[in-house]
């Protein structure tokens, strides 16, 4: 083994120097953006004069304005009159709870309403029947023009222009109301027409009663 460490002699190897986290170009940018800025600060400066906070002037070196004199109003003299005192009107308070009069202010102390009488609670108004004053006499001016029986033998009555048979209705116009009649009864000469509670019978037109002479 150390025949072969004679033949063979070590040499020193270069040593090669590592290589900075920061390259130079980076350097060389950021030295020239320094320079820049720095060359613009000096043509501001020179340009515009000395900055304004080092040339403005405390405002206390300015002169002095004139305030104008305040012309003092004249001293107001007050005198003492008398009012009249009048009763009832200056010796009690205009809303005074604690009296008996004012104390009607609260609903609930106010005078109760007398309440009606149970009867004149319950009182309806009476119905008008209009059947007497109004239905009858329009219904009993109508006029049965014939009576006659169907295919079938149905009786059948011809009233105001209508073949009715018994269950049909009738309407009867008065004024804006308008009523319904029922076909009660037909019998062989005479029709019996039910309102409600209220029955009229209305004879079949006699041939001498047409009117013509």
């Amino acid at each position: 083994m150390k025949q072969d460490a004679k033949k063979y002699p070590l040499t020193p190897r270069p040593v090669q120097p590592v290589a900075s986290p920061i390259s130079q170009g980076k350097i060389i940018l950021a030295v020239v953006l320094i320079g820049v800025m720095g060359f613009m600060w000096i043509r501001v400066y020179w340009r515009h004069g000395k900055p304004a906070a080092v040339s403005a002037q405390p405002a206390a070196s300015k002169a002095p304005q004139k305030v104008p004199a305040v012309k003092s109003a004249p001293t107001a003299r007050l005198s003492y009159s008398p009012l009249v005192t009048v009763s009832g009107r200056h010796d009690r308070l205009a809303r005074d709870l604690f009296s008996a009069p004012d104390t009607a202010v609260f609903p609930w102390q106010q005078a109760a309403q007398p309440i009606p009488p149970l009867e004149s609670q319950n009182a309806v108004t009476p119905f008008e029947d209009p059947w007497d004053k109004k239905i009858r006499p329009l219904v009993e001016r109508m006029t049965v023009d014939a009576i006659g029986t169907d295919p079938k033998g149905t009786a059948q009555a011809f009233i105001q222009d209508r073949f009715l048979v018994s269950g049909d209705t009738l309407s009867v116009q008065l004024g804006q109301q308008q009523y319904e009649l029922k076909i009660k009864e037909i019998h062989s000469n005479a029709v019996v027409l039910e309102w409600q509670e209220h029955t009229v019978t209305l004879k079949m037109a006699e041939p001498g009663m047409s009117g013509d002479k």
